[in-house]
């Protein structure tokens, strides 16, 4: 792509090459701060009641919450104020099965008015309000007197009114209001010492994040852009306690996503795996850390809209950490 094509190509640091930008025919944003941009004011009230009660195995955990927001300057006559009130319930139960085990569900709405942007919109409308539920449902253990906890989850996440990037490469701020999404799926955690000076952190799901409604039929049922069916974590450190050793400690870890979908059909982000590491050092009120991260130097991508705009990965990194507390 050329010179003045709003696309960002490569760019090479060993020998870059610089164009001359035609800076005075840029359109420039009013101020943030301007008398002028009365149709982005816009003001928010929320009223909130939450109530905790026990009945013996069982703790109960409901709240309610009224939004109310206005957009637009009600002292421009010209100005159109749009007012919308909104109520989101919040509920939540846990059963004690055992000492160990605990039960529980919970279920949540959820509102985004989509406060005044600069983005630019398709169709030329303000977006609509993002309304979203959840419901969850699962258990926690501990192990080791509690010294290990496990985490399992079952999920489901509708968003309506998602909005996403209209992928004209033409305009890569234009963004489109396309529909419904939903995904379920299982989350696992588990996070503790697996022995007295062996740490652990591990996470990994599993998810199916579809598009359920969109103003584009041909895309009802198609997995959403950037959502990997299978993601995980994990880090492990290791101290030292005993010997010249004592004070140190050592810990590696991963990331990792599976193949992932773009807007583009059949433009699809290999999965990747990156390993982490890090080593310390702690005495008395003192603690020096380094990370090395993407061991590999592993080049992979994170994130797509298309071929032409998409998000690398960190490359090989080094960071050093100096510490001391009280």
């Amino acid at each position: 792509y050329g010179t003045g094509k709003a696309i960002v190509g490569s760019f090479s640091l060993i020998h870059p090459q610089y164009f001359i930008r035609p800076v005075n025919t840029y359109l420039h944003m009013a101020p943030e701060n301007s008398d002028d941009d009365g149709d982005g004011a816009y003001h928010t009230q929320g009223l909130y009641v939450q109530e905790k009660a026990t009945l013996n195995k069982w703790l109960f955990l409901a709240g309610l919450r009224a939004d109310f927001y206005a957009a637009g300057d009600e002292d421009e006559g010209d100005a159109a104020v749009s007012h919308i009130n909104k109520l989101i319930p919040s509920v939540g139960v846990t059963y004690a099965a055992t000492q160990k085990l605990r039960l529980y569900a919970t279920y949540n709405k959820g509102f985004d008015p989509f406060e005044p942007t600069s983005v630019v919109q398709v169709f030329n409308e303000p977006f609509k309000p993002v309304n979203s539920e959840m419901v969850e449902t699962g258990a926690k253990m501990d192990f080791f007197k509690n010294k290990l906890l496990t985490t399992i989850a079952l999920y489901q996440i509708v968003i309506d009114n998602v909005a996403v990037n209209a992928n004209d490469v033409s305009n890569p701020n234009l963004y489109v209001q396309r529909g419904e999404e939903r995904s379920r799926g299982i989350e696992t955690e588990i996070q503790g010492y697996l022995l007295p000076n062996l740490s652990a952190n591990i996470f990994y799901t599993y998810d199916v994040a579809e598009i359920s409604k969109s103003i584009n039929p041909e895309e009802i049922g198609k997995i959403k852009e950037n959502a990997p069916r299978h993601s995980s974590s994990s880090w492990f450190k290791y101290s030292f306690e005993r010997g010249w050793l004592k004070g140190f400690g050592i810990g590696v870890g991963h990331i990792q996503a599976s193949a992932r979908n773009t807007l583009i059909n059949g433009f699809i982000l290999p999965g990747y795996v990156v390993f982490n590491s890090g080593i310390q050092y702690s005495k008395k009120h003192f603690i020096v850390a380094a990370n090395l991260n993407n061991l590999a130097n592993k080049t992979y991508w994170v994130s797509a809209y298309n071929n032409i705009s998409k998000w690398p990965g960190e490359p090989r990194n080094f960071m050093l950490k100096l510490g001391y507390h009280l």
